[in-house]
């Protein structure tokens, strides 16, 4: 018994969608994901039948190893997506001066993301491999870092137009 052929190779040569973000030359989002979750799905489903059989013993450790990254990238995929849709959406905000004027630590905060965000999608860029990308150690904790911020920021900005909408109610 081997680990599912079908699933190394898949992975092998399964890489992310890196689009370039508006009409800037190194700024980077992912692109759909669709295609790699369904790939995900389909190998974790394998890998746990495989896990499940009782002839798994020879290639216990290498079954186990297959999950743990599996597991890795879910959680890491999942960060990354909330972290760039929150990171697009704050973007456009943070580039006006006068936000930046307004809530200066909130901008500090984005400015921090921002760079470690593009940071990751260069790297990203440069190696687009998924599962290579997505299992990076410490690449989980830095999104979740990133989303942990970005909360805040938004947050203080709901709070920042809540109290320009009592200044100037309509």
């Amino acid at each position: 018994m081997q680990v599912d052929r079908w699933v190394i190779d898949s992975w092998k040569s399964t890489e992310f969608i890196v689009l370039p973000h508006k009409d800037s030359k190194d700024v980077f989002i992912l692109g759909n994901t669709d295609d790699i979750q369904q790939l995900l799905d389909d190998s974790n489903i394998n890998i746990a039948t495989i896990a499940s059989s009782r002839h798994v013993g020879p290639i216990k450790s290498q079954v186990d190893e297959w999950q743990r990254d599996l597991d890795l990238f879910y959680k890491t995929l999942d960060e990354w997506l909330n972290c760039q849709r929150s990171w697009l959406y704050l973007e456009s905000i943070f580039s006006a001066p006068d936000i930046q004027r307004q809530l200066p630590s909130e901008a500090k905060m984005f400015m921090q993301v921002d760079k470690s965000y593009k940071d990751v999608m260069r790297k990203v860029n440069k190696v687009p491999l998924a599962i290579r990308a997505a299992t990076q150690p410490g690449l989980l904790e830095t999104f979740q870092n990133n989303n942990g911020l970005l909360d805040q920021i938004m947050k203080c900005l709901e709070a920042y137009l809540e109290s320009k909408r009592v200044i100037f109610p309509r």
